[in-house]
């Protein structure tokens, strides 16, 4: 599912491919998907499928992780199997010539997890022993990604870190997401106060991209802030926030779903993000979610969004 923004109306709209009819692709009937924008021009995304095929028609063949690139008409550009299991998203480089994943080497619990680069063929470029975490490519082929409190940067195309910031002692908590700024020049990121099964409470941050003028995004009027999720939308103005929501632990505990913000990425002070409009810092967007085709009863417009993952489209 993807975002197509409209501000103006304060209202996004939802697309969705149909990957589940997609049996020739992806034939085993437990593939997961998921799919992330690049957030440049390209007009593509990368798709992971978890489990999307067998190595071989042994019934205890080990099971494949399917990588490819589509556009947003549903096309694909390619597509490449890899052995063993891929963790987190698979994202496109700016360019759209490369892919960054985190993968797992083997079957079992010691086997160890890499994050690599692979070209749009499939070719291994670079890899390096690391633990899956948040990741993000930066405008020249950079590569930044999270290890506890710091934050480490790669060459371009490469995945050995070469440097690395960390967070000052007065900033405490575990960074648990991030989004750089179309010019490279700023990273968004959300630092993680104490989380559960369920909820996250995590408030989110900007900074320079050398780790200076570090300033709070958003809170809430109880200062008790569940906001994760920090994406920067393409044209840098713009920076959205997941507020609120808790996940389900069954079917008679579903959970209960979030709100969406968009808040200046420029803004001077700190927003406060509330239902409440009387509450809700005025310079601060939230956002509707409108069903098209919807059999709700009345209104099909709706202020809460699943926990699912959403991203700008350039």
């Amino acid at each position: 599912r993807y975002l197509n923004d409209y501000l103006g109306d304060r209202v996004w709209l939802v697309f969705r491919l149909h990957w589940d009819s997609q049996n020739e692709s992806f034939p085993n009937a437990t593939a997961t998907f998921w799919a992330y924008s690049s957030g440049s021009s390209s007009g593509e995304f990368a798709l992971k499928v978890r489990n999307c095929k067998k190595a071989n028609s042994d019934p205890l063949a080990p099971k494949l992780s399917c990588i490819a690139i589509q556009n947003y008409s549903g096309a694909y550009a390619t597509q490449f199997n890899m052995l063993y299991d891929v963790f987190g998203p698979a994202k496109l480089s700016h360019d759209g010539q490369f892919i960054a994943l985190f993968r797992k080497t083997g079957i079992s619990v010691s086997s160890s997890e890499r994050l690599e680069i692979y070209n749009r063929s499939g070719d291994l470029v670079s890899s390096y022993p690391q633990d899956e975490t948040a990741f993000q490519w930066l405008p020249d082929g950079k590569i930044l990604s999270l290890s506890g409190r710091n934050f480490r940067f790669t060459d371009p195309y490469a995945t050995k870190p070469i440097y690395q910031l960390t967070l000052p002692d007065n900033l405490p908590g575990t960074p648990g997401q991030l989004s750089v700024s179309p010019d490279g020049q700023r990273i968004a990121f959300s630092i993680i106060d104490s989380s559960n099964f369920a909820t996250t409470h995590a408030t989110p941050y900007v900074m320079n991209i050398d780790g200076k003028n570090i300033r709070k995004l958003a809170t809430t009027p109880d200062d008790s802030p569940v906001i994760n999720n920090p994406i920067w939308s393409p044209d840098g103005q713009w920076i959205l926030l997941a507020e609120g929501g808790a996940s389900g632990q069954d079917s008679n505990t579903p959970g209960v779903q979030g709100y969406l913000y968009v808040i200046p990425s420029n803004a001077d002070r700190v927003m406060v993000l509330s239902i409440i409009d009387s509450e809700k810092s005025p310079e601060a967007i939230r956002l509707n979610r409108y069903f098209i085709g919807s059999d709700l009863p009345g209104n099909a417009i709706t202020k809460r969004f699943p926990s699912w993952g959403v991203a700008w489209l350039p």
